[in-house]
């Protein structure tokens, strides 16, 4: 969820109008958004998968 700038009101995260007051968002804001959340969501799933298979040691004492 994000906020609209112009009427404050919550809308989904990958709107590109705001559905209360028409407010157009930028295309590539929404787009650089997207690929920001995907990368994300790709780093903590491999960093997941490293933990359980016990890749990374944590072994520091």
């Amino acid at each position: 969820m994000k906020k609209c700038p112009q009427c404050q009101n919550l809308i989904r995260k990958y709107c590109m109008v705001c559905p209360f007051c028409g407010y157009k968002f930028s295309v590539l804001q929404t787009i650089i958004e997207a690929i920001w959340y995907i990368f994300l969501v790709i780093v903590l799933f491999v960093a997941a998968i490293l933990l359980i298979l016990n890749v990374w040691d944590f072994n520091w004492a």
